[in-house]
């Protein structure tokens, strides 16, 4: 006699077009760049304005903070982080912060480590991120030189 009850039935996994039109599986976290040994390392890029220059994006951001009522905001400095991830050579990141990412003018930058010296002693570090669905021009800016797609 056939039973009667629901069997159990497994989710299907969900699937993405890959840059090549091909269907590729997805993890619930998300697509995770690796290469044929794990996953890449990630880099990250900092950039701020440097020392003495006016820093109009830190003006901006005081006079929205004391319009939000954090009355008490005095000075802001902005500093810009990027994070490249793949195999990248020390030559590729220099190359990639210096000529693609920063203004050899007016900016300087550090590569793996914190910049040093951006803020007054006592200072507070305040990490804001771009809304979802907002484009940074500076992205599409970069692939192109850096041999991205």
């Amino acid at each position: 006699m056939k039973s009667t009850r629901p069997t159990a039935k497994k989710p299907l996994p969900t699937r993405t077009r890959n840059p090549k039109g091909r269907s590729a599986k997805r993890s619930d976290a998300g697509p995770v760049a690796r290469s044929a040994r794990g996953p890449l390392p990630v880099h990250r890029i900092e950039i701020a304005l440097l020392p003495g220059q006016i820093d109009p994006a830190g003006r901006e951001a005081v006079a929205e903070l004391k319009t939000a009522g954090a009355a008490g905001a005095t000075a802001a400095r902005v500093v810009r982080v990027y994070f490249l991830e793949g195999n990248l050579s020390p030559r590729s990141l220099d190359r990639a912060a210096k000529e693609i990412l920063a203004d050899s003018v007016m900016d300087r930058y550090s590569i793996d480590t914190p910049l040093a010296d951006v803020a007054p002693a006592g200072a507070r570090a305040v990490t804001g991120t771009r809304k979802t669905g907002v484009t940074a021009p500076e992205a599409a800016s970069a692939r192109s030189p850096l041999g991205a797609r």
